[in-house]
């Protein structure tokens, strides 16, 4: 476990910290998984980046949302993703607060482009936007969905979590779970591409 003293500039400065404290440990091949800590979701992630394809370059946990408070993937029609944004309401699909990147010297070469560009959005550097350079490469990106979804970022977030059953489905390639739609203002809605990208279809 490593213990930072201080607070960092974001996320992707947190990272790097950690990844510097235990170099050696993260070779630059090896795959990388970030989780932040003030989101909960539900999901087999070890399933579905088992069956990720060897020739994508990364993965976001995603669920569909317009929550301005979230991070936001576009993606095109077979699912692979075409844009990553911040506290920017770019699509129906959010980021889950996880993200998977095939190898760790993808993540350090995208956060230390991402810092010398001064990318801080509110003043800080997010994790979601450093798949923009890797799109920009074009190194292939794509969601992974996920559901019961939960926000624990303050004390009134905490009070709006629902105790949820046992979610239905099994791993099926890189789809792994149904969404589950909680919310009135989601039940419309369906992730374009999401059939095409190898999941089961939203319910």
């Amino acid at each position: 476990m490593v213990v930072l003293n201080g607070y960092t500039d974001g996320a992707v400065c947190t990272v790097l910290e950690v990844l510097s404290r235990l170099e050696g440990e993260f070779l630059p091949e090896d795959p990388l998984l970030v989780h932040l800590a003030d989101v909960a979701f539900r999901a087999n992630l070890e399933c579905a980046i088992a069956n990720l394809p060897p020739h994508w370059s990364g993965a976001i946990p995603a669920f569909p949302s317009d929550n301005p408070g979230f991070s936001y993937l576009a993606t095109r029609e077979d699912g692979r993703v075409t844009m990553t944004a911040e506290k920017e309401v770019i699509s129906n699909l959010a980021s889950a607060g996880s993200y998977f990147f095939r190898r760790t010297r993808e993540f350090n070469e995208a956060a230390r482009s991402a810092i010398a560009a001064e990318e801080k959005v509110r003043g800080a550097y997010f994790m979601c936007p450093l798949y923009n350079h890797l799109v920009r490469k074009g190194k292939p990106v794509m969601p992974i969905p996920v559901e019961y979804v939960a926000n624990l970022g303050n004390a009134a977030e905490l009070r709006e979590i629902r105790v949820s059953p046992q979610p239905r489905g099994m791993c099926n390639g890189i789809g792994i779970q149904p969404w589950n739609r909680t919310r009135k203002s989601d039940s419309s809605r369906t992730v374009r591409g999401w059939r095409d990208a190898g999941g089961a279809e939203p319910l």
